[in-house]
């Protein structure tokens, strides 16, 4: 019994530690979301689905500060980046996907 509780502990404790995206900045973003791809336990279309988003996200933020160096950044589309950016800031791989599964609905 007294190794069963730190095997069961342990165990609990390993879905605590999983990466959590980090959209605070491009480059924080970038070295979070390759982890949390690494970290999807799904399908192999799961984890190619959140690769997309990721990477389609990865290049607006590029092209929004892209934008705004040149003065030719869609203050709306700027708007919506943000938004999206801030709803998934702190989510898990698990959390990524539960989510991409609720919008195809």
């Amino acid at each position: 019994m007294k190794k069963f509780i730190p095997v069961f502990g342990a165990i609990l404790l390993s879905g605590c530690f999983q990466t959590k995206l980090d959209t605070s900045s491009a480059e924080n973003f970038a070295a979070t979301a390759e982890k949390v791809i690494e970290e999807v336990d799904g399908s192999a279309a799961e984890k190619r689905e959140v690769r997309r988003v990721l990477t389609e996200l990865s290049l607006a933020m590029g092209m929004s500060e892209m934008g705004g160096l040149f003065g030719m950044g869609s203050k709306s589309n700027n708007q919506k980046l943000e938004a999206t950016l801030n709803e998934l800031d702190g989510k898990t791989a698990d959390d990524l996907v539960k989510l991409i599964q609720e919008r195809k609905k």
